[in-house]
Parts: C-alpha cells; structure tokens; sequence
C-alpha cells in the first residue's frame, strides 16, 4: 500500500513534545537563539518570529509548551523553568533543576525531555528527565540521563498566572535512561495520563506512571529484551509515539535502523506483543553518508494504519496492515536539496491539531 500523507517540513530546530488533535496543541514554540511560534489557525499554519518573546532564553528539542482549552498559550518550559501568559517565570517555576545544567546550560536539548499534562480543573504537570550533576561530570556530552522529576501546576493560583506547588518530585533516581524518549497517553477513562519512559536500551526496561489529578502512581516496570547498543554512544536521541487512539505504541533511536512497536492497552497501562522490525534500506534511498542508516524520529498517521520514519535525509512509512515484507515499506521523501548546513536532515515528527505531519530539521 503506497499512501502518502500530507507532510510538512519546517525548518525548527525542536518541535512541540505535547501535540494532541485538540486545542491544547494549537500554539507550538520552537527556536534556538531565535524563537518562533507557529500557530494552528486557519487553512495553514501560521510562523511568527519572536524578536523580543523570550530574548534572553532558549527553547530547544528538550521543550514543551501547552494551550488551555481555547487554544491559548499558557505553559511554557525549556526543562529549566516554566513560564506563563505574561512571558514571565510562574510563581516558584524557577530551576526545575537542581543540578550543574541550570547554571553552565540554558535549556534541555535533547528531543522529548520534557512534557506538559493536563489534568482538568486548570492542574498542569511538568515532567522532566535529566542527568545527575555525577553521570555529567563522568560522561559529558556522551551522557545519559538517570533522574525523571515532575512538578504540579496550579493555573488557579495568583489570579490565574499560576504557580509551581510541587516541585522537583522524583520518579525515578540513579537508574539509567534514555536522555528522551518520554511520551503521555490518555487513560481509557478520558481524565488521567499514563506515562511512558524508555529506560537505557541495555537495562531492557520501559517505565510507566499513572497521573491522576490527585496523584502519581507508579513506576510499573515491564521487561523487554532490547538489542544491545550498536553504536558507541550513551546518548541516544530518538522518538517514542502513540497512535492517534493509544492503542499501539512505537520507538526508535539513533545508532541503529530498528524500530519497537506494541499494542497498548489505556485502561490497564500494559505493552504487549512487542516486537523488534529492521527498517530497510531501499534501493531508491539518497544516502550521502552512513549516518543516514540511522532512525532519528517517528510518527503515525491520523488513522493509526500507517508509522512513518525520518532518517537523516530519507522518510519512509511502514504500512502496518500489510503483512508483505516486500510492499509494505515504501520511501516517502528524500533531500529535496543538497546537503548543506542550513539544512543538516530530518529528525523528528509530530502531529499538527490539523491532521498532518510535521518534520523538524536537525
């Protein structure tokens, strides 16, 4: 089956990590040194470039930012603090991070390290997950992560701007992680959120918490045999998704060309009939380097059928219907330009509240 989607490529150096086929995803904010927005309204998306938004700070892969139900932006936070309406720190939303990061660094960088639940009655939670200041000083740049926190939001608190009433809270601590792959489902019973985070590949095991509005339960470990890291690297950036109805669950990382895929279940929280598949290469690839055999990101299409899969300058979808292993991979795109700094490749994929893909550029 040879069915393309629309899919849009925009130039972000980071993309939204909440995106949902609602308003809470109407506003995205991405940028590095110059911040935009790209708001969802209208036939197409609109682009806007910050000038003076946010001057003094970055907002990088690593961010997360949400509407409110009418599709205005209220929470913004680069892992370091959040930020509200009024463009400033939210009461208490300072340093999120108590490590070595909030002083030599100024915002997470690596592709879904942090992310915003809603959870009704204007209650937020920011979840993060960060190196400890001692894996850091050990590994430097080739670091993992090895603490996952959340903070609870209160948008009813000082008249609406809001404030930080938990903070820093540990989910998990000195156990090694993936630096992202973190990604939220709805629970079946339409109010709560199961989280899921993929811990190192060579530890085979993904951590999932269930957020309530009154609590956090968990983790809830389950075990799967994860191929050994191919590469030489500890950080390994990369995407998990949900489908469109939570019923399928997917991830891939750099430093191989393999992908996990399972079936999900919203109400229990549990993964099952996990399997391992080899993304092919294709004889009608563009390979400019070896780089390129790599998985960067990954997304399904609205319908949940179809998983694409960006490589550094070739997309491929995966017909997950068709049992066939010779027809059921098919190339999407390759570069559409030379390979020149401007554009370094593709990397992640999101879904746009208009039903379409949305590409970042690495």
């Amino acid at each position: 089956m040879k069915t393309i989607l629309g899919i849009i490529a925009l130039l972000l150096s980071g993309s939204s990590a909440f995106s949902q086929q609602n308003d809470y995803g109407k506003v995205w904010i991405n940028g590095v040194s110059i911040n935009y927005s790209t708001v969802f309204s209208g036939a197409q998306p609109l682009n806007q470039i910050f000038d003076t938004f946010f001057a003094h700070e970055y907002f990088r892969s690593g961010q997360s930012n949400i509407c409110d139900s009418a599709g205005n932006l209220i929470l913004i936070t680069n892992g370091f603090n959040i930020y509200g309406k009024d463009n400033e720190i939210i009461d208490n939303g300072e340093r999120l991070v108590d490590s070595f990061f909030y002083t030599e660094y100024n915002s997470l960088t690596w592709p879904q390290g942090s992310i915003l639940l809603p959870i009704g009655n204007d209650k937020y939670y920011c979840v993060i997950n960060i190196p400890s200041d001692s894996v850091w000083n050990a590994l430097h740049l080739n670091c993992y992560s090895d603490y996952l926190l959340y903070n609870t939001i209160d948008m009813n608190a000082n008249g609406g701007a809001g404030r930080v009433i938990k903070k820093r809270q540990v989910l998990i601590e000195k156990q090694n992680l993936f630096s992202g792959h973190m990604m939220a489902c709805r629970h079946g019973n339409g109010r709560d959120w199961w989280l899921v985070k993929q811990g190192h590949p060579d530890s085979n095991i993904i951590y999932k918490f269930l957020f309530t509005p009154d609590s956090v339960y968990g983790p809830y470990i389950q075990h799967f045999n994860f191929v050994k890291e191919e590469s030489n690297t500890l950080y390994t950036p990369g995407q998990s998704m949900f489908s469109p109805d939570g019923s399928k669950y997917a991830l891939t990382w750099e430093g191989r060309r393999t992908l996990f895929l399972a079936d999900f279940d919203r109400c229990t929280g549990m993964l099952s009939n996990g399997k391992f598949e080899k993304v092919p290469l294709l004889a009608i690839d563009s390979i400019p380097n070896q780089s390129d055999s790599f998985n960067l990101g990954l997304c399904f299409s609205p319908n949940g059928q179809l998983l694409y899969i960006a490589h550094l300058y070739n997309i491929h979808q995966l017909d997950l219907t068709d049992t066939n292993q010779a027809t059921r991979w098919y190339k999407v795109a390759g570069m559409d330009t030379t390979s020149v700094p401007a554009f370094t490749g593709y990397c992640n994929i999101y879904p746009g509240p208009d039903n379409k893909l949305y590409i970042g550029n690495r």
